[in-house]
């Protein structure tokens, strides 16, 4: 429980992270690579403290899956911001 209940309030909280403006950069940008890193903190601490096994556990699975999950939503701004700002008609990226 120690795991999957921060694990998961992080990647509802980069879910969270769509309802900024996409012109305020910065503050997404930051938001979602703390979020990022904080994931990757925990997983590595948790798989440090996890008994040895030949296979991937429970917990390692989860921590991965959140990682991937708030990766993709790092990548989805970036993909959302660069097309966003390529369409000529939009002025809001200038």
């Amino acid at each position: 429980m120690q795991t999957f209940l921060p694990t998961s309030l992080f990647v509802v909280a980069s879910w969270i992270s769509f309802l900024i403006p996409p012109e305020i950069v910065p503050g997404r940008m930051t938001l979602l690579v703390t979020m990022l890193l904080v994931e990757v903190n925990i997983f590595l601490t948790v798989s440090d403290e996890a008994p040895r096994t030949p296979h991937l556990n429970a917990v390692a699975m989860w921590g991965i899956s959140c990682i991937t999950a708030v990766g993709v939503n790092c990548s989805t701004y970036y993909l959302y911001s660069t097309l966003y700002c390529a369409v000529p008609f939009l002025y809001i990226c200038r």
